[in-house]
């Protein structure tokens, strides 16, 4: 009979090896117990991988899309309430120049042009809104604001009324400048792009467009009675002018209001389309994450035994390791 023994040095790395493999068996185990998931997901589907692969490609488009539809979303916001500042501040201009215009008050003219110049300068501003870093209503040069500063329209107004004295011909040379293609404001008030922002794709195959810029027909109609009124304030018009273009601008603030609930309404639609895209998206993410969850799951009481069994076996083999390490010629005779 032929006996076959191991050397020490054989041994040694004999138990090692069986130390390192159990180790390793038993992080894995661990890590599966703890997620529920298995730690090698090729072998727990026998190479068929073609299933997960296209459910992990659909988690990351539908990502991508509640990504971008999260920006759209904040982007309509932002839009909203810049949109309804614009509103609110010309309702409360429009109201302050008829009364100022039924008083005929010197003090009250002064003080209704003031109040035109300052809400020009909270309207541009609003128009200036910036989210991101990206301007709202620059088309698609968002890098640059989308209007002059108000100092820089009302110089190039001035310019334009120079010399006028009644009310018609300030109205008429405002709407020259305003509404005219290539006029005072295509080339000096709005410096923004005239090309729109390219639509967010916010889900596959639906797109939403934000192409709002501050060049809009509803937009150009708000501002120019609120400049009109600041005009007013020339110390060379008489109190009677000053009072007809209080009053012209007035009702031309009333009647640019409902341009203005249009454009909010165009983005209240939007807003609730992109809302239920969110809820749609957050459903897929929900539906992919349970079938990813479903081909990778592990059974945890089978998992929970055969780390139970691992333990044992690692255990067994440490005790068997201190004895070797103990063993002398005397308790081996």
């Amino acid at each position: 009979m032929t006996l076959t023994t191991l050397g020490d040095l054989t041994s040694h790395f004999m138990l090692r090896r069986h130390n390192v493999a159990l180790r390793t068996e038993m992080q894995r185990l661990s890590q599966e117990l703890a997620t529920g998931e298995t730690a090698n997901p090729i072998r727990h589907l026998t190479g068929d991988y073609a299933i997960l692969a296209d459910i992990e490609q659909r988690m990351v488009g539908n990502a991508a899309y509640r990504q971008a539809r999260a920006e759209a979303s904040t982007t309509t916001d932002a839009m909203q309430g810049a949109l309804g500042g614009l509103q609110d501040m010309t309702v409360g201009l429009a109201s302050s120049l008829m009364t100022t215009s039924d008083s005929g008050l010197l003090a009250s003219g002064r003080v209704a042009a003031d109040q035109a110049r300052e809400t020009l300068d909270r309207a541009v501003s609003l128009l200036n809104t910036r989210v991101a870093g990206r301007a709202l209503f620059a088309g698609n040069e968002v890098a640059m604001p989308a209007m002059a500063d108000a100092e820089t329209i009302m110089a190039d107004l001035r310019v334009s009324v120079a010399g006028m004295t009644t009310s018609a011909q300030i109205g008429a040379a405002l709407d020259a400048w305003f509404n005219t293609p290539g006029g005072g404001f295509d080339t000096v008030a709005y410096v923004g792009s005239d090309m729109s922002v390219p639509p967010f794709r916010v889900a596959e195959g639906e797109s939403v467009s934000l192409d709002l810029r501050a060049d809009h027909a509803a937009l150009r109609q708000s501002l120019k009675p609120i400049a009109l009124a600041a005009l007013a304030g020339d110390a060379t018009l008489d109190m009677a002018t000053r009072n007809a273009i209080y009053r012209a601008a007035g009702d031309q603030l009333f009647q640019a209001q409902d341009g203005l609930t249009a454009l909010r309404a165009d983005l209240g639609v939007t807003q609730a389309r992109l809302e239920e895209t969110g809820v749609r998206l957050a459903s897929e993410k929900l539906a992919l994450e349970g079938s990813r969850s479903g081909l990778l799951s592990v059974d945890p009481y089978d998992t929970a035994t055969r780390l139970q069994e691992v333990q044992f076996n690692l255990e067994s083999l440490y005790t068997l390791t201190v004895r070797m390490s103990r063993l002398s010629l005397t308790e081996y005779m």
